[in-house]
């Protein structure tokens, strides 16, 4: 009955689908109204950002359309994305403020890791996008957009949540704005004692943005931020793995970035970034000796962008990839062989040309690797606009994945030899929305080639499969939103023997009903279906696949707005308290309760 219920809702509703005719994404790097992009580009503003009562980017990503988050739990660091059955986190692109962030061991960003306090809105883009961004977006483009202080931002704001597991979180923004430079800057933390022996977490993070006019036709603007927290390890729920991995791990992220926007003439601008990231990983005890490792990742890139009238983009880019892993016995140096450097430069162009109600995207990318040599990358949109409410659009377009750091180099298990995963990611789709309705169907079809097996490029893969979104206001006290994916996705090394990829489930569905009983009161109902699908068996050093089961999950938001300056919040996580793992030995916590009370302040 339950997964009848869900599969109701997809097809009669969900939420608010005019708003986002309002939106600007990012895909090209500049501002494209949604109207003009494909029907497979979805974006989280502030406001859903806010209503979701999550902490973690990849909790927040976890509902949406495409999107398996491989959760351990919460409060546990380890966490993994998949995006139309990419068969692993490495080949899902993810940017802040069109900076790619990633850990240069697993090519891969930590989602559990990125505060949802920081974050102004996501703009998730399925399919090819190796043209503008480049390597791992076999699946697809997720871009985070940091807060700025602008004429909708407090002057002071703060919440305070404490709930299950003696877990309570703290923020405080502050903002000062004027004609013509404005700041903001925050502040939070995350305690928890965790729902198991041993997943302890305590994070802190702290945020700066600011933005101001030089002249006419210049401005400048700045973000940074930093950000560090410590994890129990609780390990698997068997004998399997050795008590001694119950460690804890210490992660410290942090990021500088500048842009320069100048306005050439009424038809073209320009703009220079500069950025510098770094990131470190401590795990304080191994299984096998009495010693430590510290991972030391850090990147630094240049990027320029010409845009001419809408039409053309020009762009070019530097960044250098720095890894280090040291490991120490007894508090003495022990080993630093794992000493690596890569440099990348890139340079890249996209036209966006009108005929009639065609609107044609070609674009083009060479990218030369230290490492790999010169990699190029071509793709093709085209949307169709058949009248005011319908909308069709296809995309094709070359992708690729350098191989990790640990996979090149890593002593004792690594292969110099390794060349990048490359592949063709193609979709066709279509939208209508009118009024109060929005629906979209569609297909995508993903080949790979030089897949990384066992340290060698002997692999093939291809993933299809079928989105449906759908969304419907009732009035303005009820609406809903929803989405199902069909997913097929195969090992195709050996054509006689077709294996499905890990945690890719056939069927997945996800569905929000949101009511207005009475004025300022919200009331949410979050369901979420994961059809079976293969796993890792815990504990397994070869990766031994193991079978998931199936499982459904209802979780609840009330929120209340008191006035414009006090609003309390309250979440049930899992209200039916349903017994699932997502990850083989991991059980996700019964019912959690929590609750929250925010303040504003305005100038």
């Amino acid at each position: 009955m339950k997964t009848l219920f869900l599969i109701c809702c997809l097809f009669f509703v969900v939420s608010n689908a005019l708003a986002d005719r309002e939106v600007y994404l990012s895909l090209d790097k500049t501002q494209e109204k949604i109207e003009t992009l494909s029907v497979s580009a979805t974006v989280i503003k502030r406001r859903e950002i806010e209503e979701s009562r999550v902490e973690t980017l990849g909790e927040l990503l976890a509902n949406e359309t495409s999107i398996f988050y491989g959760n351990y739990g919460p409060g546990i660091k380890s966490s993994f994305i998949s995006l139309r059955g990419a068969a692993s986190s490495s080949r899902v692109l993810v940017l802040i403020d069109g900076r790619r962030i990633y850990t240069l061991d697993s090519n891969s960003a930590n989602l559990a890791a990125i505060p949802v306090s920081n974050i102004e809105r996501v703009e998730i883009i399925r399919g090819a996008a190796a043209t503008i961004y480049g390597t791992g977006a076999f699946g697809g483009v997720i871009n985070v957009i940091t807060k700025k202080a602008d004429y909708k931002t407090p002057l002071l704001s703060g919440n305070f949540s404490y709930g299950s597991f003696n877990t309570y979180s703290t923020d405080i923004t502050g903002s000062y704005k004027t004609n013509k430079f404005a700041i903001l800057a925050l502040i939070s933390s995350l305690r928890s004692d965790g729902y198991r022996k041993n997943s302890e977490y305590v994070g802190y993070n702290a945020f700066f943005s600011g933005q101001g006019d030089i002249g006419d036709k210049s401005k400048f603007s700045i973000a940074g931020s930093y950000y560090t927290n410590k994890f129990g390890l609780p390990g698997v729920e068997t004998d399997v793995i050795q008590p001694n991995l119950t460690a804890e791990d210490i992660n410290v992220s942090k990021y500088a970035k500048i842009d320069y926007d100048l306005n050439i003439s009424e038809d073209s601008s320009l703009k220079i970034s500069g950025y510098a990231s770094g990131d470190i990983y401590e795990d304080k005890e191994d299984r096998r000796a009495d010693y430590y490792y510290k991972n030391i990742s850090e990147t630094y890139g240049l990027q320029s962008l010409f845009h001419f009238n809408d039409i053309f983009l020009l762009g070019i880019e530097t960044w250098q990839d720095k890894y280090k892993n040291k490991k120490f016995l007894s508090g003495d140096f022990y080993d630093s062989s794992y000493n690596r450097t890569q440099d990348n430069y890139a340079a890249y162009a996209q036209l966006n040309y009108s005929l009639g109600k065609f609107n044609f995207v070609p674009g083009a990318r060479g990218t030369h690797n230290s490492k790999f040599g010169s990699i190029f990358t071509p793709s093709l949109a085209v949307i169709y606009g058949v009248d005011d409410n319908i909308k069709l659009s296809g995309t094709t377009g070359k992708v690729w994945r350098a191989p990790t750091f640990i996979d090149l180099y890593y002593p004792g298990w690594s292969n110099p030899n390794l060349k990048p995963e490359k592949g063709i990611s193609s979709d066709l789709g279509i939208e209508y929305s009118k009024t109060k309705t929005r629906l979209s169907v569609t297909g995508y079809y993903i080949t790979t080639n030089d897949l990384i097996v066992s340290l060698k490029n002997v692999g093939k893969t291809k993933q299809y499969g079928v989105e449906f979104e759908t969304s419907y206001i009732f009035s303005s006290k009820a609406q809903c939103k929803a989405n199902y994916t069909y997913l097929e996705a195969k090992d195709i090394t050996d054509k006689t023997d077709e294996k499905t990829l890990k945690y890719a489930p056939k069927h997945s569905i996800n569905c929000t009903l949101t009511f207005k009983p009475i004025d300022k009161l919200n009331l949410s109902v979050i369901a979420t279906y994961k059809d079976r699908y293969i796993g890792t068996k815990a504990g397994s050093y070869t990766g031994e696949s193991v079978n998931m089961s199936s499982y459904i999950t209802l979780d609840l938001n009330l929120s209340y707005e008191l006035n414009d300056n006090f609003s309390f919040w309250v979440k049930v996580f899992n209200i039916t308290d349903s017994k699932y793992q997502i990850v083989d030995g991991y059980p996700m916590p019964g019912v959690a309760v929590y609750g929250s009370v925010g303040v504003k302040l305005w100038k």
